[in-house]
Formats: structure tokens, sequence, C-alpha cells
């Protein structure tokens, strides 16, 4: 089995920057995200396929940026596509096509992780949003590599 490992990592994102996101967006990472991201946020992983509810290989970008500079900083896309996304509902990766993995606030404190579809979003914000798994671990988890 193939270990996950992350490539084109940014320097370490400072917890400050994180707890300055999480103010603004009203939210509470969960911690194994966080511990994630402040070592490879911006990063993307080696295993960069997943499988969930009626998708399968469905693909990983990179984990959106604490740094503000960044082209992928996680305020700056969330603002550009807060106007088709659902209230409570964050992204936190991206992959290749426009989509965006996302911690969904909507029934819980903790957030469970879902796939935000952008098409489906021009069309039906409310059927835009898939569950993948109940947390970001579980999703780590889920990836693996096409051989």
């Amino acid at each position: 089995m193939t270990e996950l490992t992350w490539k084109y990592v940014e320097e370490a994102a400072d917890l400050n920057e994180i707890n300055k996101v999480e103010d603004i967006l009203g939210v509470k990472f969960p911690e194994d995200f966080i511990q994630c991201a402040i070592i490879n946020h911006g990063a993307m992983p080696t295993l960069n396929t997943f499988d969930f509810e009626g998708y399968k290989g469905a693909s990983v970008g990179e984990l959106l940026s604490f740094n503000s500079s960044s082209s992928i900083y996680v305020l700056n896309i969330f603002n550009d596509i807060r106007d088709r996304l659902l209230d409570r509902v964050i992204p936190i990766a991206n992959d290749p096509g426009g989509n965006f993995i996302c911690f969904d606030y909507r029934k819980k404190f903790v957030p469970t992780v879902v796939y935000w579809d952008h098409e489906r979003a021009f069309e039906n914000p409310s059927q835009s949003v898939i569950y993948i798994c109940e947390t970001f671990t579980e999703f780590l988890n889920k990836l693996y590599i096409i051989e």
C-alpha cells in the first residue's frame, strides 16, 4: 500500500492565520484538519483519488492555503464562490475540475466532509453538496492512487 505524502508544500501555516480564518468564517476547524493544514496547506496529496456516493475516481487537488498571498487562499476562494455555496459550507481543498472538498457545518458543530459540485451549484445549489464522510481523517484514509 502506498503511503500518503504531500508535494508542493508551502511554508508552514501560522496557527494565528488559521484562527483568523475561523473567526471570519464563524467556524472552528476540526483538530485533525488543523494539524494537517499547518504542515501541508497549499500542498497536493500523492494519493489523490477517492470514491463516494455516486462517484468513483474523483480527484483532489490542493489543500487550500492559509497564506493570504497564495492564489488558493481559503478566504479568496470562499469569497469567489460564496454566492453559490450553501450557508455554513466551507471549501478546504480543490479538484482539477473547479469543484471543492468542503466542511459542512449545517447540521452540527463538528463538520462532515462533502463534495461541492460547481456545475450543480449553478442549477440548484441545494443539490450541489454531496456527502463524502464524517471526518477529515476518514477522508484522508479514503485517498488512493490509480496505478
